[in-house]
């Protein structure tokens, strides 16, 4: 089976922090990148005989577009490929680009789970990271979300942010936990190379939280998180019971993915291939070829290991060491017995059974736990 990424790269406005492939857009931009976007679909479609297992629609803001756009997209898919065994079809959003009528239409074109970019329920702090919404189109797009019928989905969550507290944190947290999305991802602000905020870092007008602040706001949503039921499955994601973002553990388990888009990453037969990232030139490859791919790399064994262990780690279930012996025809323990004994000893990972975890200090220093396996 394989899993699908497509992406809308268009929004109303670019937030400062982003540095996903996104850009403000005029209305026929949208309409050739559709039509571009069929032809790609069609392309992998005849060649990749595989059914889907789940779809990620990504942005940008997936919510601009209309039921009908949608409907396109997904009668493309069922078209061009075997989508009777798809679990999950996620799609991104925003709070005040959302209306009943398209999230009804979005459902009855088989969307069945929407991702809001919610990061902050704080006005003040929402104008700060340029966000176009406030927090009252937040609860009006909860409303309109669960009208329609949709019974699973996700709030973006962002901590770490400019002149925000631990208490400001802490009344967001406990009122989003009081909205009830059955996933919440918290994720700390980062300062990407290119952004606006990453400008304004070299500056000086905007400052990183310290270290020690950023790790006790991470603990504070864990804590509320964990007493209102949701459950910590990956570091950064946390869902009720059986809600767990089917899609994105595909990644983690590092299962094969297709990526369609301008942009769009894709991991195949451990390959890995992405395409082209600026419109022009995603509009003219597909005119010419039906595909956009800029490059595709045959990932060395040792890396696609050293990913595997990474990627496994950050789930909560831990890495299952017969699993990966299985598929990489090595002997775990002793490739990295030097490596296990240090992190045990600095309480860092621990066995259970034949699964190898992090421990609760050992998520805190995630990276410097990696960082032992890589070769």
């Amino acid at each position: 089976m394989i899993s699908l990424y497509i992406h809308i790269p268009f929004c109303v406005k670019k937030c400062g922090y982003c540095d996903f492939i996104s850009f403000e857009y005029e209305k026929n931009q949208l309409r050739h990148y559709l039509d571009d976007l069929k032809k790609e679909i069609a392309y992998y479609g005849n060649r990749i005989k595989t059914s889907v297992h789940t779809v990620f629609i990504g942005g940008g803001t997936p919510s601009l577009l209309t039921g009908e756009e949608m409907h396109e997209i997904m009668a493309s898919l069922n078209e061009h490929f075997d989508m009777s065994k798809c679990v999950e079809i996620s799609m991104e959003s925003n709070p005040g680009t959302l209306t009943l009528r398209q999230l009804k239409d979005y459902k009855l074109s088989g969307i069945n789970r929407i991702s809001m970019g919610v990061q902050t329920l704080n006005d003040d702090t929402l104008k700060s990271l340029d966000r176009i919404h406030d927090v009252k189109a937040v609860y009006d797009s909860v409303r309109l979300i669960e009208e329609a019928g949709f019974d699973n989905y996700n709030m973006d969550l962002m901590f770490g942010l400019p002149g925000q507290t631990i208490e400001m944190l802490k009344a967001t947290v406990e009122k989003m936990v009081k909205l009830n999305p059955t996933h919440i991802s918290a994720y700390s602000l980062k300062f990407e190379e290119g952004t606006a905020f990453y400008k304004k870092l070299e500056s000086g007008e905007l400052k990183e939280t310290d270290d020690d602040l950023d790790r006790d706001m991470y603990h504070l949503i864990e804590k509320i998180l964990l007493s209102h039921g949701y459950i910590q499955y990956e570091i950064s994601n946390f869902s009720k019971k059986g809600y767990e973002c089917k899609h994105n553990l595909v990644y983690w388990e590092k299962e094969d993915y297709l990526g369609l888009g301008l942009g769009a990453h894709s991991y195949l037969d451990k390959k890995r291939f992405y395409n082209v990232s600026k419109l022009e030139t995603y509009h003219a490859a597909i005119e010419a070829q039906d595909h956009a791919v800029k490059e595709s790399i045959v990932i060395d064994e040792s890396e696609d290991l050293f990913e595997y262990i990474m990627l496994g780690l950050r789930l909560n279930k831990g890495l299952n060491i017969s699993v990966l012996n299985k598929r990489y025809n090595t002997d775990f323990k002793t490739r990295y017995s030097q490596e296990i004994k240090k992190l045990i000893d600095q309480s860092l990972i621990e066995w259970s059974g034949d699964v190898l975890k992090l421990t609760s200090i050992g998520r805190d220093l995630s990276n410097q736990v990696f960082l032992q396996f890589l070769n």
